[in-house]
């Protein structure tokens, strides 16, 4: 009988149902292109230079994974965990991780293109020199992420939470900002140019031109307060402007 190939052999283990435990599994350098992982436990599994491109790893485990150089070009991974993972040179482009746990996770470089990240936990991952040209992140929480030198060019970061992010150098042109909190971040030397920072919070803020931003942007005031007499009372019951109150 013909001895199976490493290749077969994990080909037939993965043939497994939902939820396999497939835990430091050695899967690097294989083609499982269209694999079907939902659920699979592959904590701390070794998947660098392994293809996955258009595999459902929906639900997966893969905390501190290795996933250098790893193709997961148009693969499912909404609500996988990703934690702690290195993805370093990993191509995530058109891949979708929508609910993604993706804390501290070594991104660095990483390919994510049209990615769909909404709603994404990226809370201090590292980012830098990722592009993520075109990718949705709305919602997403990247408080103290680092996206030094990023590409994040019509990025969609509508609601995201960037606080204490460091954006130095980051390529932001047309991305949306709309409503994000960017209380604290880094933005020195970002280009911002077209981009749409509607109701963006802006506290402690490092600009582009290294000026600190003091205030959050202003938002339309409400207009039953606007109503109001814009008068003061003092404690003797007479108001600032000297308006008679009313008796």
């Amino acid at each position: 009988m013909a001895e199976l190939t490493r290749q077969q052999i994990i080909t037939a283990l993965i043939a497994v149902p939902q939820n396999a435990n497939l835990a430091g599994i050695d899967l690097s350098k294989l083609d499982l292109t269209g694999a079907c992982l939902i659920g699979a436990n592959l904590c701390r599994s070794r998947l660098h230079e392994s293809q996955f491109a258009e595999a459902d790893l929906s639900g997966a485990s893969l905390i501190h994974s290795q996933m250098r150089d790893i193709n997961l070009s148009h693969a499912n991974l909404n609500e996988a965990d990703l934690s702690g993972a290195d993805l370093e040179r990993a191509n995530l482009s058109h891949a979708s991780l929508r609910y993604a746990n993706l804390q501290s996770a070594f991104l660095s470089r990483a390919k994510g293109i049209s990615a769909d990240l909404r709603a994404a936990y990226l809370k201090q991952a590292n980012l830098r020199y990722a592009s993520l040209n075109r990718a949705i992140l709305a919602d997403a929480d990247l408080t103290n992420a680092n996206l030094d030198n990023a590409d994040l060019s019509a990025a969609n970061l509508e609601q995201a939470n960037l606080s204490d992010a460091n954006l130095s150098h980051a390529d932001l042109r047309g991305a949306i900002l709309k409503n994000a909190d960017l209380s604290h971040a880094n933005l020195q030397g970002a280009d911002l140019q077209d981009a749409d920072l509607e109701g963006a919070i802006l506290i402690n803020t490092t600009m582009p031109d290294g000026s600190i931003a003091q205030q959050p942007a202003l938002v339309s005031p409400d207009p039953l307060i606007s109503q109001l007499p814009n008068t003061i009372p003092d404690r003797a019951g007479s108001s600032s402007n000297n308006v008679s109150p009313v008796q």
